[in-house]
């Protein structure tokens, strides 16, 4: 009978201590604590963390589209590469590039009104010149092979930027009709591939595009669950399909960032972890131009005034301090259900506009581009 009654009780202290494990061991990653001179307590969540999947998520119906995807390559003209505004790298599917790379490509930077202006105009700056997976902080690259790639902020919501979307998809895809009228052929509509993480907003654009509701779309992934041509006009034919990710998730930074913006599904992690890890990375960016108050535009917020506002006189010491403090007041106690309603409050844009990964080469690439137009020219010999 001991046995029996002290297993749950076993269980559930193991879960939690697991728990804290892990929560500990992906912040020090967030914050890029790599020193091998921590304490003892966070090198050896370090090393609980190591070699852990700790956020994963790649459902059936992902899996075979992927494939499906893969066949139809040799179909498509242009392929728009849709990312999240609040997380372009994280969402950026570099894990297609080898799949994707002889074809034409246009970046749409969608969810444009759910982060600051300074961070929406810096990756629209930066994005076009560098090589997004390759490229690191501080680090200007070349432009890739065949000029730049366009990119378009957008709105999937409110269709901001969908004309000019759909222009630059035009513009991609021209050298299609015109080899066709070489050959003397009638020109067809431009074929053109949507893809991109869960509920990064790939079927609203989609409706916007048309004009009417031609794909099912709702603010959760996993909604698009088959591949699926949609008409426009008589110049494009868009393939909607459901998100795209990687089999395994390596990068467990980017991963629970993808939590955070809900552009994963959520039986991939833990609410209470995420959302502790996410108020860290608040209050890292708090004051910063990447940060602005609801109702403020263009002006830095700070995050511990927000957070005080929305959940009152919290401990903000961490994410994990927060969430035990406000808890009993918010949520009868429980830190899971609190996690939740920090996330969803973060997801609805209640604690303000945020950039999650700030445009990291646009200082790199202002002064590349400043030390070459600065640069003394040779005087001419005489």
């Amino acid at each position: 009978m001991e046995s029996s009654s002290a297993s749950p009780l076993f269980v559930t202290q193991f879960a939690a201590r697991w728990r804290g494990h892990w929560w500990r061991g992906l912040r020090a990653q967030l914050d890029g604590d790599s020193s091998s001179s921590s304490s003892s307590s966070s090198s050896s969540s370090s090393s609980l963390l190591s070699g852990r999947t700790l956020v994963q998520w790649f459902p059936g119906h992902i899996a075979k589209a992927t494939r499906e995807l893969r066949e139809r390559l040799s179909l498509i003209d242009v392929v728009v590469e849709c990312v999240d505004a609040r997380i372009p790298r994280a969402t950026h599917p570099s894990f297609l590039d080898e799949w994707v790379a002889a074809k034409t490509r246009v970046l749409a930077l969608n969810r444009m009104d759910m982060v600051p202006r300074k961070a929406l105009r810096g990756w629209l700056t930066a994005l076009p010149h560098l090589h997004l997976p390759q490229a690191r902080p501080g680090t200007p690259q070349p432009p890739p092979s065949g000029g730049r790639v366009p990119c378009v902020a957008t709105d999937g919501k409110l269709g901001t930027g969908v004309a000019g979307l759909k222009r630059a998809c035009v513009a991609a895809g021209a050298h299609i009709n015109e080899r066709r009228a070489l050959r003397g052929m009638m020109p067809r509509p431009l074929r053109v591939a949507v893809i991109g993480y869960p509920n990064v907003g790939k079927s609203a654009l989609i409706n916007r595009l048309c004009g009417r509701r031609a794909a099912a779309s709702a603010a959760r992934p996993g909604v698009t669950r088959a591949l699926q041509w949609v008409r426009i006009g008589r110049e494009l034919e868009l393939l909607d399909m459901p998100g795209v990710i990687p089999p395994r998730l390596v990068d467990q930074v980017s991963a629970a960032r993808l939590a955070m913006c809900n552009d994963i599904g959520g039986a991939a992690y833990d609410s209470e972890c995420i959302a502790a890890l996410l108020i860290d990375e608040l209050l890292s960016l708090s004051g910063t131009p990447w940060v602005e108050a609801p109702g403020a535009p263009s002006k830095p917020a700070s995050i511990r005034e927000l957070l005080r506002r929305r959940y009152g006189e919290v401990d903000l010491t961490s994410g994990e301090h927060l969430l035990e403090t406000a808890a009993p007041r918010h949520a009868q106690g429980s830190k899971v259900q609190m996690g939740e309603r920090v996330l969803h409050d973060f997801r609805n844009g209640l604690l303000g506009k945020v950039c999650l990964e700030p445009p990291p080469f646009i200082e790199a690439v202002a002064a590349a581009a400043t030390s070459l137009v600065e640069q003394p020219q040779p005087k001419p010999t005489a």
